[in-house]
């Protein structure tokens, strides 16, 4: 369905939140995409409730009908539906849907989530996300990101307390920082504490951070489970290590232990079986931001521009 779109004016966007940190990232990363192409945006935030029928009503809903309909999530994926048949519009969903994938006008998901679909379906390198305005010259900075327990992943503690030890004690001359998650357990940054670093937790930092903080750094290292920030880390345009012990990938778990294993593989990322100095990788060329290609290829497909 193409979009009616006035260049003069914003284009209306509903975004559809379901309250997810991760997918809200991803709906972020294509709206600032499509800022740097349209001449404005007017987004509207949509939080399906319980209250979701009767807030739809509302007339500030019923004189401003969108024009996109974009969200991430199996929660939004019928309330987006359900307001497309009401208002209008063309739905955008990023990730695999848990609905067939013709009821969607465009789908934006990873290559290493699925390869099915039909030409609806766009795949990017990885998961979009915002990008802090990359620095032309980056300093000696450096991040470890820590993440935590995870059904995908075995959580070693001790391993990863000790790689990084290794880690800050290879690569003296930078000025390391380490930043925690919402998973990352209490315990983490009490065992780090002795290192000669900046502890960062995730509860005490600004919103943009993290983002800030990737613009301006070199090297990032990433503990495995975090795959999301491995792909942010490389949109950032840093050279990136991957902390895993070098075992084999249970059933359970092969899936994205073998999407780590391929970026390793293919010299996206280092892993620290490999070595623990980023300075001498050699990696390969990074693939660079997807944002501003996916809001390229919605424009194209779904509007007249």
């Amino acid at each position: 369905m193409a979009l009616d779109v006035d260049k003069r004016a914003p284009l209306r966007i509903w975004r559809f939140l379901d309250g997810k940190p991760g997918h809200e990232k991803q709906t972020a990363g294509l709206l600032q995409g499509l800022e740097a192409r349209c001449s404005g945006l007017s987004i509207t935030d949509i939080k399906p409730s319980l209250r979701f029928s009767r807030q739809l009503r509302a007339r500030h809903f019923l004189e401003n009908p969108p024009q996109l309909l974009i969200g991430a999530g199996h929660a939004v994926h019928i309330p987006m539906l359900r307001c497309k048949l009401r208002y209008g519009g063309s739905t955008v969903v990023m990730m695999k849907p848990s609905l067939p994938s013709t009821w969607f006008d465009l789908i934006i998901v990873p290559q290493h989530d699925w390869a099915g679909g039909f030409g609806n379906v766009v795949q990017t390198f990885g998961p979009l996300a915002p990008i802090a305005p990359l620095q032309e010259e980056k300093k000696d900075r450096a991040l470890i990101l820590i993440g935590g327990p995870s059904k995908h992943f075995d959580w070693d503690e001790q391993f990863i307390v000790d790689t990084i030890g290794r880690i800050v004690q290879t690569n003296k001359q930078i000025t390391w920082e380490i930043c925690n998650s919402r998973r990352t357990p209490p315990t983490m940054l009490e065992a780090l504490a002795p290192l000669d670093v900046k502890l960062h937790s995730w509860d005490q930092t600004e919103p943009n951070f993290l983002q800030s903080a990737m613009a301006s750094s070199r090297y990032i290292w990433v503990t495995q489970d975090s795959i999301a920030m491995i792909y942010e880390s490389l949109a950032h345009l840093a050279l990136v290590g991957v902390i895993n012990p070098d075992t084999q990938p249970s059933p359970r778990s092969s899936r994205l232990r073998k999407n780590t294993q391929r970026l390793i593989a293919r010299r996206y990322v280092l892993s620290s079986s490999q070595s623990l100095d980023l300075g001498t990788f050699n990696p390969r060329e990074n693939p660079g931001i997807e944002n501003d290609r996916c809001a390229q290829i919605v424009l194209s497909r779904l509007a007249a521009v």
